[in-house]
């Protein structure tokens, strides 16, 4: 190529301009250094781009077809210039998020709120889904990232551990049990369950500690998520087993939660595909959003 792009943007700006003074403002050089490139472009070209007529800087023909040949050259260029800033900035492209239920209401709307306020104009899509679906969601590449109440165990995803979740038992606030702070589970063989189906984490949980009682509950309802079990109890259907993070802001005003005798605890895990790497904003955001979420420990009821 004859001419290399500054020599280009030099004449494309001197034609915009129509002076040399001009260009040298538009291009922050001085006026020396826009009429020796000038020069040399046309000595490299082997032909006058410009005449002077009467004080004025006026085109030649070959100069007016070089331009004209620029106009498409410099449309690219200015589309290009847009793309690189949609894909720096992140523009037009969610960030996808999976959760489960049990986080869904409280501790990720907070989180998200938290997180804008450092990686604000973002827009955030949430998916809520169970534990059992967040594998898929990241590995088929449907999400950036997701929290969860349990590892997948799974070879493409990198579950990384945070704050714990206590299982508590949750009754009615005028419930007799309201008035204790802790109880056993041997303690309650004589009240109706709403449990979890055993297929769920919560289910396997619930059934593990049973089993370390040695006690058979009594079944009135199986469902598979904390926040339907809470509506249950809520309205007399029984008492449960949930994570204290359903109960976290107040979720759930009318329910007295109780420490269990039987510690048991969930580890929340925000996980993410081990061989995709995260768009810029994407990455910037996940960090504060792990950052923010270790802080959640101390606001747990």
């Amino acid at each position: 190529m004859r001419l290399n792009f500054k020599q280009l943007e030099i004449f494309r700006t001197i034609m915009l301009a129509k002076t040399i003074s001009g260009a040298a403002e538009i291009l922050h050089l001085s006026q020396p250094a826009v009429s020796r490139a000038l020069k040399y472009t046309e000595h490299t070209l082997g032909i006058q781009l410009f005449e002077r007529i009467k004080c004025r800087l006026v085109p030649t023909p070959e100069a007016e077809e070089l331009f004209k040949e620029l106009g498409p050259v410099y449309a690219q260029m200015e589309g290009l210039e847009s793309t690189i800033d949609r894909i720096v900035q992140n523009k037009d492209r969610p960030i996808r998020i999976g959760c489960t239920p049990t986080l869904s209401q409280y501790i990720l709307p907070k989180l998200i709120a938290e997180t804008k306020k450092f990686v604000p104009d973002v827009v955030i899509k949430v998916d809520v889904l169970s534990n059992e679906e967040l594998a898929d969601y990241l590995t088929i590449n449907k999400g950036d990232f997701a929290v969860s109440l349990y590892d997948p165990l799974h070879p493409l995803i990198t579950a990384e551990e945070s704050i714990s979740s206590d299982i508590v038992c949750i009754v009615p606030k005028e419930h007799r049990l309201a008035e204790k702070a802790k109880v056993a589970l041997t303690e309650l063989k004589e009240y109706q369950w709403i449990l979890y189906h055993a297929d769920s984490a919560l289910g396997q949980v619930a059934e593990q500690l049973f089993k370390k009682a040695n006690i058979e509950p009594k079944v009135s309802v199986l469902l598979r998520y904390n926040d339907d079990a809470c509506s249950m109890v809520q309205h007399g259907a029984g008492i449960s087993l949930v994570s204290d993070f359903v109960l976290m802001g107040e979720s759930y005003p009318k329910l007295h939660a109780i420490q269990l005798s039987e510690t048991k605890q969930f580890q929340v895990h925000t996980l993410r595909h081990s061989a995709i790497p995260m768009p810029h904003k994407t990455r910037l955001f996940y960090k504060k959003f792990t950052e923010l979420l270790t802080t959640l420990k101390s606001e747990k009821r």
